[in-house]
């Protein structure tokens, strides 16, 4: 279950740099959207310099998943 600080972070989070993994391998992008889903669930729109996908944030905090903020950058 995604804890309620995480949600915040991640609703908060357009524009952000994210690091995660996908597939099994690791990614870098920009976390370019998010909507509410059906539950308590997310859905954030990521793209990477490759590729544009959705994830879950549930799925994006079990495989690790991080916001980076502007000191993390």
């Amino acid at each position: 279950m995604v804890t309620s600080n995480f949600q915040n972070q991640i609703w908060n989070g357009v524009g952000s740099t994210v690091t995660g993994f996908r597939n099994g391998l690791p990614f870098v992008g920009r976390m370019t959207g998010i909507r509410a889903r059906a539950g308590t669930d997310l859905q954030m729109a990521i793209s990477t310099e490759h590729e544009s996908f959705l994830m879950s944030s549930q799925e994006f905090e079990r495989t690790g998943g991080r916001i980076l903020v502007e000191e993390d950058a």
